[in-house]
């Protein structure tokens, strides 16, 4: 039956000359129907994605379809005119491999024009220089062919074949693809450190004065820059390339250095990228050093086709793992001034450095940020903080940050007449969180700290490459787009503070002392995170108030009883309290109930005291009323029991705090 769909295609095909087939003909009259006959709906995006962009740069874009199942990508699918000869063609060849090294766990790819279907395995980095790597010629195939092999094409590439695990006849055998494959991120390590190095070599010859310290600092620096560039041209956020022109330039015109050219490329991304990516002339640490232009020339030719790395797909998780092994590096220079690589001793010591798998990630942030965010409206989303107290490259705070994307999409879609721009649609049918919203997320929710100066760096690159996923020039105009992390993600050791000085256990030496300190990286929560340990840190109070129409009010309604609550009516008044206090954590550190006033001295732990004061107001008046039936004086409803007003005394010395403790737990003495 299906084979009766491939010879109608087939005379489709052949009905005119091949070079009358453009490629979008191709794919919507040829291999749509052709992917059908083999059972994936091509208008299924939960079965295959499709690149619908066009007029786009050949060397950034996406394979043409993407096979998958239940998220997972099983193979890629580019999509040629039948103007070349396919096994031939280098550039196509390599474009293809590009695609499936750049994804992350898919191995296999087919080049097809419907003329000829050739499938490729991609184990190892490509190289445009050896094309035939990883052809699988013995599955190449020409449409004359394709009836014939039908039952063949149905048995590897159906789609009830690949759900069943067909593909993984063209692999070698698991424990053999474990030690053959080279995937993208554990190369990318390797690709990193040889920059680092080269690069580092060049400064420490050039600025002899700089230190180890300063050298990571400015290498890491122009490493995250770089890349970031490379990311937002791939991904279109910018609508042309800016550093390859600027190259380019210099190459032809050999003026100065290329290091000057380089300079004044990030002085002009900073008033649009004003994170902490691109700083100021004035405050850029990078304008002060000399680099030779033959590493910097190394490094930007590896940066750009033919390249193996395809920025605008390649995930930022990926970049990420390679940067939490990079950590485990420092640079460290010789008396003579040569550059090496050190693994950390702590690194040594634990036998190296071992980053967490995304499906990790992904469970641990669910089962906790997940459940954070069940049954939250937007307004209590942004009070939640999200910490990572050793935040490495990144990785947990990618995962947290995609999570509350992922709610703030699913919220506005059950909520329409909320969504006030916050949600919009992608250019291919998708939804995306507006660049504001994201923006707000990383400033809102997002928090981490690292002992490690590198690392906070990483990080905060990490979340930019993030947060501009799917965003595109267009929706960037006139907008200043990196939001300052400087206040979010902090240098420094969560478990150590300054008070360290005053324990006694550091040497007296100054010199020695002060190593040590700028070894540990002391740190104090307050002063790191001022405005949420401002709002967070706790006040006492001394709260007082009266039963409604007691001698001491001043309410109009004023009446005179010579006693507002009994033994029994106070022993309940307390026990709600005391509930209360359980139910929601409060801090009370002492309390008196009188028959006609409390008093009560609180600790309101960041919390609006008069949000306090209303429930433990609200709930004893609902106990009593509900025990007693209104058998209280002055009035049987709830809201009759207590007067409207209450007096708040804040308790600002320790002096006062004792004091008021010292008055409330006497309090029975003096009434």
């Amino acid at each position: 039956m299906k084979t009766n769909v491939i010879e109608k295609l087939v005379e489709r095909y052949t009905s005119k000359p091949k070079s009358q087939w453009d490629e979008a003909q191709i794919r919507n009259s040829l291999l749509n129907p052709f992917w059908k006959a083999l059972g994936w709906d091509i208008n299924d995006p939960t079965q295959v994605e499709v690149e619908r962009r066009v007029n786009i740069r050949e060397h950034i874009k996406f394979a043409d379809y993407a096979f998958l199942e239940d998220g997972k990508i099983h193979f890629l699918v580019e999509a040629k005119s039948p103007a070349h000869n396919l096994i031939s063609d280098r550039d196509a060849i390599f474009q293809l491999k590009r695609y499936i090294w750049n994804t992350p766990r898919v191995y296999l790819g087919i080049l097809q024009d419907f003329e000829e279907f050739l499938p490729i395995i991609v184990l190892k980095e490509p190289n445009i220089n050896f094309p035939n790597v990883g052809l699988l010629k013995n599955r190449y195939m020409k449409y004359t062919e394709y009836i014939d092999r039908w039952d063949e094409l149905v048995e590897l590439y159906s789609r009830e074949a690949v759900i069943g695990g067909s593909l993984e006849k063209l692999l070698p055998q698991k424990t053999k693809l474990e030690k053959v494959t080279e995937p993208v991120d554990r190369k990318f390590f390797s690709r990193l450190m040889e920059w680092r190095k080269e690069i580092a070599a060049s400064i420490a010859r050039r600025n002899p004065e700089i230190t180890d310290d300063r050298l990571n600092e400015v290498v890491n620096d122009l490493l995250n820059r770089l890349l970031f560039i490379r990311v937002i041209e791939d991904r279109e956020i910018e609508p042309s390339e800016i550093l390859y022109p600027e190259w380019k330039k210099w190459q032809r015109e050999q003026r100065g250095s290329l290091w000057a050219y380089i300079l004044d490329i990030f002085a002009r991304l900073n008033p649009k990228y004003n994170g902490t990516m691109f700083l100021k002339h004035s405050e850029d640490p990078l304008q002060k050093i000399i680099i030779d232009d033959r590493p910097l020339n190394n490094l930007i030719k590896n940066l750009y086709y033919p390249s193996p790395y395809q920025f605008s797909i390649l995930p930022v998780e990926i970049i990420g793992n390679a940067y939490e092994k990079y950590l485990g590096y420092v640079l460290r220079t010789t008396p003579k001034r040569f550059v090496k690589l050190e693994e950390k001793p702590e690194v040594r010591k634990a036998g190296g450095v071992y980053y967490t798998p995304k499906y990790i990630v992904d469970y641990i942030v669910e089962q906790t940020v997940g459940r954070l965010l069940e049954d939250k409206k937007p307004k209590d989303v942004r009070k939640i903080k999200i910490l990572d107290p050793a935040c490495g490259s990144g990785s947990f705070l990618i995962g947290a940050y995609e999570r509350i994307m992922k709610y703030y999409i699913d919220y506005y879609t059950k909520h329409p007449k909320e969504n006030k721009g916050f949600v919009v649609k992608t250019p291919e049918g998708g939804k995306k969180l507006s660049l504001q919203l994201k923006k707000q997320i990383l400033r809102d929710n997002i928090y981490g700290v690292d002992i490690d100066r590198r690392a906070v760096e990483i990080t905060e690159f990490s979340l930019y490459v993030k947060m501009m996923e799917g965003e595109q020039f267009r929706s960037l105009f006139g907008e200043a787009i990196l939001p300052d992390l400087r206040d979010n993600i902090k240098c420094g050791n969560s478990l150590i503070g300054w008070d360290i000085l005053d324990m006694g256990i550091l040497p007296d030496d100054i010199d020695e002392r002060n190593e040590i300190l700028a070894k540990i990286n002391p740190m104090n929560w307050e002063d790191a995170f001022p405005e949420i340990f401002r709002k967070k840190m706790s006040k006492f109070h001394l709260i007082t108030f009266e039963v409604k129409y007691s001698r001491r009010s001043k309410d109009k309604n004023y009446r005179e009883f010579a006693e507002l609550l009994d033994d029994e009516q106070r022993i309940l008044v307390a026990r709600a309290i005391g509930e209360k206090v359980k139910d929601k954590n409060y801090k009370v550190i002492a309390c008196s109930i009188m028959p006609d006033h409390i008093h009560i001295v609180i600790a309101d732990m960041g919390e609006e005291i008069s949000k306090i004061v209303n429930e433990i107001k609200g709930y004893s008046a609902y106990v009593v009323n509900r025990t007693l039936k209104g058998a209280v004086q002055g009035g049987g409803r709830q809201m009759h029991l207590w007067a409207k007003k209450y007096n708040d005394s804040i308790l600002d010395t320790e002096e006062h705090l004792f004091n008021a403790i010292e008055y409330v737990n006497n309090n029975y003495a003096k009434h």
